[in-house]
């Protein structure tokens, strides 16, 4: 058990989303297993990613 919060994926061969491409596509797979996907620009995309990484810091730190 690797104990992560969370696991982004994104798939680089999806036309208009990836490395050669300014929109992005993510999964966002939770620790309780929820799923979401995000779509935007590559800076929007960012934004979200950092909102949930700071959200499991929050929970994180609840924990402690």
């Amino acid at each position: 058990s690797k104990r992560l919060d969370l696991i982004v994926a994104n798939d680089v061969t999806r036309p208009n989303a990836g490395f050669a491409a300014e929109s992005n596509e993510v999964i966002i797979v939770r620790k309780d297993q929820s799923e979401r996907c995000v779509r935007g620009t590559k800076r929007e995309v960012a934004r979200t990613l950092l909102d949930e990484i700071a959200a499991c810091g929050a929970v994180n730190s609840e924990r402690s």
